[in-house]
């Protein structure tokens, strides 16, 4: 069990810190076979153009703006593509890609086969700032370090009989303490229970980690 520093607002912060994305997408039709992929450099361009600014266009703080492109690809006749990431167009790199990723899917890949390009890809990507998130290096990868002790002791309803549970503020809590279930653990966001015959270690980034005892 993993309980992060903040459960309650945990999608909140990742909506908030995440990258900005947006995909551009061209249907193009290329027998790698016959035509070379190079007769793509336009179309290429175009999405490029297109990426860069809707980034300029966004009215957010970013550290760094990129693009990474990609092609769906697949062997001919079939219906289904992989997506495959590319630095250069060129043949011989698209079909190194292709096939390396189809082997690590599937098992196996076929160099003889035809391959074609069904769409070319441009991903517009911010970098947004992200915030510091302070360690307790000290305690980095120490556990049981120090027994914590609750606030007070509780009574709770466990397998319908009572049983006394010791209270626990999150807040109070450092990297290297640990206690033992039944318990309860309050904070500002969220009420974390602990049952009977788990053992609960605060690490290094204040998260809860539950073990069986």
């Amino acid at each position: 069990m993993i309980v992060p520093r903040s459960p309650g607002t945990l999608c909140a912060l990742g909506s908030l810190v995440t990258d900005l994305r947006r995909d551009f997408i061209r249907t193009v039709s290329v027998d790698l076979l016959h035509r070379e992929p190079q007769a793509l450099e336009q179309e290429l361009a175009v999405l490029t153009e297109q990426a860069f600014d809707w980034l300029a266009s966004q009215d957010t703080a970013m550290t760094d703006r990129k693009v990474e492109a990609s092609a769906d690809m697949r062997y001919r006749g079939q219906s289904f593509d992989l997506t495959v990431p590319f630095e250069r167009l060129d043949t011989e790199s698209l079909l190194h890609g292709f096939h390396q990723q189809y082997e690590r899917i599937y098992g196996f890949s076929d160099p003889k086969a035809d391959v074609e390009i069904t769409n070319l890809r441009v991903a517009a990507i911010g970098i947004t700032g992200k915030p510091r998130q302070s360690v307790d290096l000290a305690a980095a990868g120490e556990r049981h370090v120090r027994k914590a002790i609750p606030l007070r002791i509780g009574t709770l309803i466990e397998d319908r009989r009572p049983v006394d549970a010791g209270f626990y503020d999150r807040a109070t809590l450092a990297a290297g303490d640990w206690f033992e279930g039944p318990a309860v653990v309050e904070a500002a966001d969220t009420t974390v229970y602990v049952p009977a015959g788990f053992t609960v270690h605060v690490d290094s980034w204040g998260n809860l980690i539950g073990e069986p005892a």
